[in-house]
């Protein structure tokens, strides 16, 4: 009986940790609360953010984040970049403008589209 409990109690704190770290890549947890947008959209706006950063750093965010610091629409999802880890920024996971404009900057780079040209389609549609 001790040993199913003990069984019970590891597989309880595996799943835990798995919570607060992305198990498949060791970083920390993609910051999906309450409050945030929809899942898929949203993972992947953090996934391309984290592989992509010489994009998302180079585009601009509209959505009047600026006011709390960022300078792009990857800091709308990068805190900082540590030890070869992510510290995920929670802001992205609760901002339809910025999860768009990740998702808009994503399907132009899987066509193949420079950033430069990704950056100016992202200023049309969303700097008005």
């Amino acid at each position: 009986m001790a040993t199913s409990f003990a069984r019970l109690l590891k597989m309880s704190l595996v799943l835990l940790a798995c919570l607060l770290v992305d198990c498949s890549t060791g970083q920390q947890a993609i910051p999906l609360g309450s409050e945030a947008l929809d899942g898929v959209a949203v993972k992947a706006a953090y996934r391309f953010a984290a592989d992509h950063p010489e994009v998302l750093k180079n585009i601009p965010c509209f959505c009047g984040c600026a006011a709390m610091g960022h300078r792009s629409n990857e800091d709308c999802f990068v805190k900082s970049r540590e030890g070869g880890g992510i510290v995920w920024e929670p802001h992205g996971a609760r901002c339809r403008m910025c999860v768009d404009i990740a998702d808009t900057a994503i399907k132009l780079h899987d066509k193949g589209t420079p950033t430069a040209s990704i950056r100016a389609q992202v200023q049309h549609v969303y700097g008005r």
